[in-house]
């Protein structure tokens, strides 16, 4: 009993210090505070506009930014504010959709390379090394071109992708925690994998891949944004950031704003999960603890 206060103790005081390294990192707190408004933005839009992002009206084209339209309006006379925002939503709900796909792939594939080994391990490591051997823009462009365009098939392709990096990285974590004690005397006393791996190896894993997913996230949403201004992803008139940089290409001299607009939101949320990703890294580096 008295062990298991002194260990609930130094957890509270590990977390405490967690936090007080994090509030300490003004990046880090910036990048949160960042992503934070785009999170409440986009649960909200409906709310913060009444137009309608895919009314057309051919009498407001490429309109400037004004009290009406904040952000001007587009060549179909669709408002640039109202599409921001809606695209907020498209992007960061299909990037967060993909790293869910991504981790649980790239976990899974992992701890089994890892923890079982031999021919599984070699087999599965070929499979990583092959994928990792091509640009994954380059692989993602192809995939996403032979299913076709759509944004789920964007989805698969860029996932199809993303899932090898975490592969990898878990393989690694593996390999190492299985070689501890407390798992050597878990597999000694007869413990099932099963719970090895859910309760020796995968709490150790938590706080690396934290990390990651979190600076991936900013490659998720470039990625899918990069293929839906090659045509590839979102389909009009569906508002979505990378869809609408293309859009509003034709019109970069005469109408800035129809690409300024999404492009400064793309930009702003890729550096917010970078900024709070570098401060999660910092904060959960061994050498800081």
């Amino acid at each position: 009993m008295q062990q298991e206060i002194v260990h609930l103790q130094k957890e509270e005081i590990k977390r405490m210090k967690t936090k007080h390294r994090f509030f300490k990192d003004k990046m880090a707190v910036l990048g949160c505070i960042i992503l934070c408004i785009f999170i409440i933005i986009s649960i909200l839009t409906p709310s913060l506009t009444t137009n309608d992002p895919l009314k057309v009206d051919l009498m407001e084209r490429l309109n400037p930014p004004s009290s009406t339209y904040p952000m001007g309006t587009d060549h179909l006379g669709r408002c640039v504010f109202t599409r921001v925002l809606y695209g907020g939503r498209t992007s960061m709900t299909v990037a967060v959709a993909v790293l869910g796909i991504v981790l649980t792939i790239g976990v899974l594939v992992g701890v089994l390379a890892g923890y079982i080994g031999g021919f599984v391990d070699t087999f599965i490591s070929h499979i990583i090394d092959i994928l990792l051997a091509f640009p994954g823009l380059i692989l993602a462009l192809a995939i996403a071109g032979i299913l076709g365009p759509s944004l789920i098939n964007t989805m698969i392709a860029v996932a199809a992708v993303q899932w090898v990096g975490y592969a990898r990285i878990v393989r690694g974590m593996v390999l190492s925690i299985k070689e501890k004690d407390y798992v050597k005397t878990a597999k000694t006393c007869g413990t099932s994998h099963f719970f090895i791996i859910l309760r020796h190896i995968l709490p150790n894993m938590i706080s690396p891949i934290i990390v990651l997913a979190t600076l991936d996230v900013g490659a998720i949403i470039l990625r899918i944004a990069a293929l839906s201004f090659l045509g590839l992803g979102a389909q009009p008139p569906t508002p979505e950031w990378g869809a609408m940089i293309n859009d509003g290409r034709a019109y970069m001299q005469t109408a800035p704003w129809v690409m300024f607009f999404p492009g400064g939101a793309i930009l702003l949320v890729v550096m917010a999960f970078n900024l709070l990703g570098d401060g999660l890294r910092d904060i959960y580096d061994p050498k800081n603890t």
